[in-house]
């Protein structure tokens, strides 16, 4: 009965608005200048929370706030490009933006029982676990190298030249283009920088090793370094030997009496007498001659003896 009744007042006015015509039209047309209606659904503030659980099993609490919005549109999926974790659970909460709510954003800790859900049918929360971590990949291990030194040389006067070692896994360049090993000329005042790269991704390079050269040429005149004349060296001298004098012999002098002069015994013989040449035994002679000489007068005195 009560539906009946409706749909006749309902027949009524629309037969009263065709009867107005465009009048009625006209009447209840929105001045432009007007502001818009506000709709009671969508004019209410929720805060939505983004947790991530301790647990992937319940009991998963507590939790702890990830992030946080203040918004009109209770959408769950608000908050998914912070769910950036793989094979972890994580909750969505819709709360009422009162009071409670902040308390517990304040806090940062859901412990379950202290949430502020607005009225009516929700849903107001959901729990989410995110896909499975990929499994590790095993990248292969870069062999470690060390760069070898650039050189230069003749860095003042009007030519100078730098050399580019052959380091393996070590790329060269100058200003960012690779140079191939080996000696450069340079003419005139330069400055320029080499640097080294490992040949990735086969090499790497080791930790706090020199990868840059900084080469500074000058065309000013080298200064000439004095020539030092060396003393030419004598040969020495060999030592002179210390002679040694022989000591001098000398022969005691024999003093002996002077015979007494005596009558030529009838019985003594008169000695022979050497005649004394000269030659190389002359001393030789001469010493035995004495000799005998000595012994004849000693025969001869031992034989005057007086007799008892």
């Amino acid at each position: 009965m009560k539906r009946t009744m409706a749909a006749s007042l309902a027949a009524l006015l629309v037969a009263g608005s065709v009867v107005a015509g465009a009048t009625v039209a006209s009447a209840t047309e929105p001045d432009p200048a007007d502001p818009a209606p506000t709709d009671p659904a969508t004019s209410q503030s929720y805060v939505i929370a983004l947790w991530e659980a301790s647990y992937q099993l319940q009991p998963f609490f507590p939790q702890a706030l990830v992030q946080h919005i203040t918004t009109t549109n209770p959408d769950l999926d608000a908050l998914d490009s912070f769910q950036t974790k793989c094979h972890t659970t994580y909750q969505v909460d819709i709360y009422a933006d009162d009071a409670k709510t902040a308390d517990l954003i304040a806090s940062g800790v859901l412990r379950g029982g202290d949430e502020s859900f607005p009225t009516g049918n929700g849903p107001w929360f959901e729990v989410v676990t995110t896909a499975d971590c990929p499994e590790p990949v095993d990248l292969p291990t870069e062999a470690l190298v060390t760069p070898a030194a650039v050189t230069q040389a003749d860095v003042c006067g009007p030519a100078g030249s730098y050399t580019i070692p052959t380091s393996e896994g070590v790329t060269y360049s100058i200003g960012g283009t690779a140079v191939t090993p080996g000696t450069y000329q340079v003419n005139g005042a330069t400055q320029l920088t080499v640097v080294a790269s490992a040949d990735a991704p086969k090499y790497g390079l080791e930790a706090n090793v020199q990868t840059e050269w900084p080469l500074t040429f000058t065309s000013a005149a080298c200064p000439t370094v004095p020539t030092e004349s060396l003393p030419t060296p004598t040969e020495p001298t060999q030592p002179t030997q210390p002679t040694t004098a022989l000591p001098t012999l000398s022969l005691p002098t024999l003093s002996l009496p002077e015979p007494a002069e005596v009558a030529p015994s009838p019985t003594a013989r008169e000695l022979p007498t050497l005649a004394l040449t000269a030659s190389t035994d002359a001393p030789f002679l001469a010493i035995g001659g004495l000799s005998l000489l000595f012994l004849g007068i000693s025969f001869t005195l031992l034989r005057r003896r007086p007799t008892v």
